[in-house]
């Protein structure tokens, strides 16, 4: 997934503000209606251009547009608004505005649902350029992308997201710049296309014999579908949540272990190697970013930084060096140190030397230092490391901040990753 690219960058060498108004929208949960108030501030969305984007090929033209669209994208979910992007997309491009107005309404709806305030008054988003390319179609325009902002259920913390990877191919017409075709590498982005080819397949169609009236209305109908599962799927987070709030003693582990986790060392260590602006890594070890995710390789780090030694018995986890080995000696690694649904296996196997964690707490019964799953198809895909418990006025866990790795994650809502199964890994210590 990443890139060796040499060039200067020059940070928050241009920046333009933009706000748009902020409408009331109504959703409702299981138990209440909420409102966002008409009078909270305007969503600002600050652009900043991380480096000198000229000297690389890229036009004031191309900017902009590339601009219009983060600004809307950030914009929108700073007050929950569906903005649409269709009149800055090209003709016949259904399919390409469609996804970007699925990716809005789905992450939407999981702020509704979630029924916490998840919004924000205001957002940074700043692009870094890579390359542009002339195509048959277009100019091909790389480029990575970071964000910060400050969430209104937790507003004295800044959550920054960097390094996340984009193309946009762009067509100029009578001296206006359209987006032709988007694709970026984030969870999100993947989740949407991947459930339309498969939403395409069930109903025996193909995207190349669809007409694009067929293609809107397709797509119409995939973010209907995908809307309703959020609402179901999060039920049982919800009701975790109301669960553990009710009588958190009752969620208390009983496992114990030889010795403890230093969460302290885990911690620094998870803000030491993940990066606001560009991904960071330690060179020490291998990242696996390119090989599909390197958040598993990062919490498995944070857990040895924390003083959970490495197990050579039995199910192993471990890392001395690149190529796979489950068999023994201090060589290689498992693969339960890099992969996600391998390292959950390592932790409901291991027994005896090593990790000591429990698989089987309620969601909302971690504490600093926890490791949280994200699950799809059932298969655990994502791994981060919670840094902060979240806490409303009266004493209630409403949600988590996490660390990650891939696109790296500072801070960030447990909430916001754009996937509705969790999975909590609490770490009780290490038998030695």
């Amino acid at each position: 997934m990443k890139r060796i690219i040499a060039i200067s960058l020059i940070i928050l060498s241009f920046f333009t503000a933009c706000t748009t108004e902020v409408i009331p929208v109504p959703y409702t949960t299981d138990t209440e209606s909420i409102y966002i108030e008409a009078d909270q501030p305007k969503v600002t969305v600050e652009f900043v251009n991380n480096n000198s984007y000229s000297e690389i090929g890229i036009t004031e033209g191309m900017n902009e547009v590339i601009k219009e669209y983060f600004v809307r994208y950030f914009s929108s979910f700073g007050d929950y608004t569906d903005n649409v992007f269709d009149d800055i997309y090209y003709f016949n491009t259904e399919y390409e505005r469609g996804i970007i107005n699925t990716m809005v309404a789905y992450q939407n709806q999981i702020r509704r649902v979630m029924a916490i305030d998840l919004g924000y008054s205001s957002a940074t988003v700043g692009v870094t350029y890579r390359s542009v390319t002339e195509t048959s179609d277009g100019y091909d325009v790389y480029l990575t992308q970071n964000d910060y902002m400050n969430y209104n259920f937790v507003p004295d913390t800044v959550s920054y997201t960097s390094d996340i990877e984009h193309h946009f191919i762009l067509k100029e017409i009578d001296g206006e710049f359209y987006i032709v075709k988007h694709s970026e590498i984030s969870g999100v982005y993947e989740l949407i296309t991947q459930r339309y080819e498969s939403y395409l397949r069930e109903n025996r169609l193909t995207l190349a014999n669809l007409t694009s009236s067929q293609i809107t209305e397709t797509l119409d109908e995939l973010k209907t579908l995908l809307v309703d599962d959020v609402t179901s799927k999060l039920k049982d987070a919800t009701q975790q949540r109301e669960e553990y709030n009710k009588a958190p003693d009752a969620y208390v582990s009983l496992l114990t272990a030889d010795n403890p986790y230093n969460v302290e060392n885990a911690l620094k260590y998870s803000y030491e190697w993940v990066g606001q602006v560009e991904y960071k890594r330690n060179p020490a070890y291998t990242a696996y970013d390119i090989y599909g995710g390197n958040c598993n390789n990062y919490t498995s780090q944070c857990l040895f930084a924390g003083g959970i030694p490495m197990d050579l018995q039995g199910k192993q986890w471990k890392w001395y060096g690149e190529d796979i080995n489950n068999t023994g000696g201090r060589y290689g690694r498992s693969s339960s140190w890099a992969a996600c649904e391998y390292f959950y296996e390592y932790c409901v196997e291991n027994t005896g030397f090593g990790l000591v964690c429990d698989i089987n707490g309620n969601l909302y019964s971690g504490r600093p230092g926890d490791i949280i799953q994200y699950i799809s198809d059932g298969i655990g895909v994502h791994s981060v490391i919670i840094t902060k418990v979240i806490y409303d006025s009266d004493g209630n866990v409403i949600d988590y901040l996490v660390n990650s790795n891939t696109t790296d994650k500072i801070d960030c809502p447990m909430s916001l990753y754009g996937y509705t199964d969790f999975r909590l890994i609490k770490i009780i210590g290490y038998n030695k």
